[in-house]
């Protein structure tokens, strides 16, 4: 019985999709995919320019961003400089 289990090949599990499109992104996530440090999108939260989500009113809950605001902030941000 525990040799026909040892015989029996098994298949690989695969692998998660990676959720590309998922709408909320941890502060680490956003930073990540964005290519802005913590205390950047920190300060952008602190001084008005960038809303975060938070399920839980206390002060410390985890920050979630929407993938809309963090684009929108980019393109409000860009610049031509001639």
């Amino acid at each position: 019985m525990l040799e026909a289990a040892i015989a029996t090949p098994t298949r690989p599990r695969p692998a998660r999709p990676v959720l590309n499109h998922q709408r909320l992104l941890s502060a680490k996530q956003a930073a990540r995919e964005y290519g802005l440090a913590y205390g950047t999108l920190r300060d952008l939260v602190f001084r008005g320019r960038l809303p975060v989500v938070r399920f839980d009113v206390s002060k410390f809950a985890r920050w979630f961003f929407e993938r809309r605001d963090l684009d929108r902030l980019i393109e409000s941000s860009k610049e031509l400089i001639a």
